[in-house]
């Protein structure tokens, strides 16, 4: 194909290139992608660098089509179908992609999967049960990821009120420390412990170092008095940490903080595979 007209070849490339530098841009700035180990699947790139080309094909933009490709985007990493990095649904969701482009009613298959996984709330309970378990893979990653898309500041940095996580200065941290699982009141847990529930983002230096592992109810003592309540309900809200979490984060209640921290991060989940009007 390219023997006879060497010079396509650097165009193709280049455009591959192009395409590519796009996609992983939209990774870390959009996506929350804040490093390579928290992608939730290597194989959402390739559909997307396609997808992003078709865009540029149709003379178009990003941010002409934005709200769809977000909703794809999301979609594809809650849905399950990017565990395995299979050609299948990869060459599947461009194509359709490229005909909801043009047709609204036309609704690719991923995002209707991850609708019908997260989208009802009859489903709260199953739901949240569902995330209590998660402790690797595309769900868990993606949750840190829209964790990092809130440009959250570092919840556990008692000392300093303007610190946040940049770039690879970044790790997950339990919210309940693990010390605390060893606690007679607290082993009937111990299998959550390393919930997506029970995590969040954080410094490297606060993961090292100042955290000390200290029990909720003495970490929110600790930021009492360095911040408002109104700035703690907000640097929690960052974290996907809403009113009743909180209230359970006081009195160490481990149960009530998974439940209503799943409520709040089921949410978020439903916002994003939510099909754009």
């Amino acid at each position: 194909r390219y023997k006879k007209n060497p010079d396509n070849f650097k165009k193709e490339w280049n455009k591959f290139v192009k395409f590519a530098k796009q996609a992983f841009d939209l990774m870390k700035t959009r996506y929350g992608v804040i490093k390579k180990d928290f992608l939730p699947a290597t194989s959402l790139l390739p559909p997307l660098i396609a997808i992003l080309a078709e865009v540029n094909s149709l003379h178009k933009s990003f941010v002409d089509f934005q709200n769809k490709i977000d909703t794809w985007y999301w979609s594809a990493v809650f849905s399950g179908e990017y565990r395995a990095s299979t050609t299948t649904h990869m060459s599947q969701d461009v194509r359709e992609m490229k005909i909801w482009f043009n047709n609204n009613k036309k609704t690719p298959e991923v995002i209707n999967t991850a609708i019908s996984i997260w989208g009802s709330k009859k489903d709260n309970e199953k739901n949240i049960a569902m995330l209590k378990n998660t402790t690797k893979g595309a769900v868990y990653k993606g949750i840190i990821s829209l964790i990092n898309s809130n440009k959250p500041l570092d919840l556990f940095l008692t000392t300093n009120k303007t610190k946040s996580i940049i770039g690879d200065d970044a790790d997950t941290d339990h919210i309940f420390p693990e010390d605390m699982f060893e606690e007679k009141n607290y082993k009937k847990y111990k299998e959550y412990k390393e919930s997506i529930l029970n995590k969040t983002l954080s410094s490297v230096p606060s993961n090292r170092g100042s955290k000390n592992d200290i029990k909720p109810s003495d970490l929110l003592k600790k930021l009492e008095k360095i911040h408002t309540q109104r700035k703690i309900k907000e640097l929690l809200k960052e974290h996907f940490i809403n009113d009743d979490a909180l209230k359970a984060m006081k009195k160490n209640n481990f149960e009530a903080f998974l439940n209503a921290r799943g409520k709040a991060i089921l949410e978020e989940i439903r916002e994003k595979i939510t099909l754009p009007q």
